[in-house]
């Protein structure tokens, strides 16, 4: 990785915007693809600009572009569709059938981690008024909304009240007290459910004092006997969703979902996963509902700009304390060694 010297990219179409970022952040699948070398460059290029992550203010756009204009705080959509098959069509690319899509900061197309970025105003999401700082937290918070809406589909099977309802006093388990974990914590508990977060950092840390602030409940794994986390949180639980690449934990925890329970596949992790046929058979004789989820589409980043204007409103400031690491950028490369414990959430801050 290099802090390099670039052209400054020009707007070249009618429908396309140009903005001045403020800030990118910094995410465990970004040090997850750093570590393996995974960073695929755009075509006819030997390298890739990094920062999916992005908050940004508009310096122009294109003369056919409407409902934007300079000034305006923005983020962007990061998964370019492959256009050939029916999701990517109808502008649903987070659910592409042939893998043949482009992420920006990720694999194929350049990130957000340059003083300027150009690119279609289809993809540039404006910020409302009053949550504007929040901008960087919103593609990995509309990953999270993703997740969750798909859960809400997925309990419409049930005889009861299914959909958005099926939250309320909902005992939840989110897996991994990181950013993603705490984002998912906080849309539950806006949600109206009750919310626990396990995970293996100090309960008197920055990250388990943040979940409590708005009404969430910590366990700490390394204090809990084998197969006792239920017991711990009361019960078992309606919905769990794993934020935490840990495969063969993230397995063990299917013990604890309850009857007609969904769990959610976030992190993918690595390692072996060890287990018999009776998980299996748990999970028929429950009647549950596995599912993966990754990335993001337009209305997703709606979900999450509503949220976190909801929780701004019910908890000021306090989204905001997650960006509790600033780098410059010429600093990258200790924004992306940082330790990930030791902060809750890094961001390179452009200004």
């Amino acid at each position: 990785m290099k802090y390099a010297q670039r052209p400054e990219p020009e707007v070249s179409a009618a429908t396309d915007v140009k903005a001045a970022v403020l800030s990118t952040g910094v995410c465990g699948t970004d040090r997850e693809v750093l570590s393996r070398k995974g960073f695929i460059p755009p075509d006819n290029s030997n390298f890739l600009i990094t920062g999916h992550e992005v908050l940004a203010r508009l310096v122009e756009t294109g003369p056919d572009v409407e409902g934007l204009m300079p000034g305006d705080f923005v983020t962007f959509t990061i998964r370019r569709g492959c256009e050939a098959c029916g999701p990517c069509r109808i502008g649903r690319p987070d659910m592409c059938e042939t893998g043949r899509y482009a992420e920006r900061g990720l694999g194929y197309a350049d990130g957000f981690n340059s003083e300027f970025v150009v690119d279609s105003a289809a993809n540039c999401v404006k910020l409302p008024s009053g949550i504007e700082r929040l901008g960087v937290l919103c593609e990995p918070f509309s990953t999270v909304q993703k997740a969750l809406n798909e859960a809400a589909e997925a309990s419409r099977r049930l005889p009861e009240t299914g959909g958005a309802p099926w939250f309320h006093g909902l005992r939840c388990l989110v897996m991994g007290a990181g950013p993603v974990g705490l984002l998912a914590s906080m849309a539950l508990v806006l949600r109206g459910a009750e919310v626990w977060c396990v995970d293996i950092v100090d309960e008197r840390s920055a990250r388990p004092q943040w979940l409590r602030a708005i009404g969430g409940n910590y366990i700490d794994a390394r204090k809990l006997k084998p197969g006792k986390l239920s017991e711990a949180a009361g019960g078992k639980f309606g919905l769990i969703y794993q934020a935490a690449g840990d495969p063969e934990s993230a397995c063990g925890l299917l013990r604890s979902l309850a009857p007609n329970g969904v769990f959610i596949f976030f992190a993918s992790g690595r390692g072996m996963i060890r287990s018999d046929g009776s998980l299996i058979t748990g999970i028929i004789d429950g009647n549950q509902t596995l599912i993966g989820s990754i990335s993001s589409a337009p209305r997703h980043f709606t979900m999450a700009l509503e949220s976190l204007a909801h929780a701004e409103l019910k908890w000021p400031g306090h989204a905001r304390s997650l960006l509790n690491a600033e780098f410059a950028p010429a600093d990258f490369k200790k924004a992306y060694r940082e330790d990930p414990l030791k902060n809750i959430k890094t961001v390179i801050d452009w200004r």
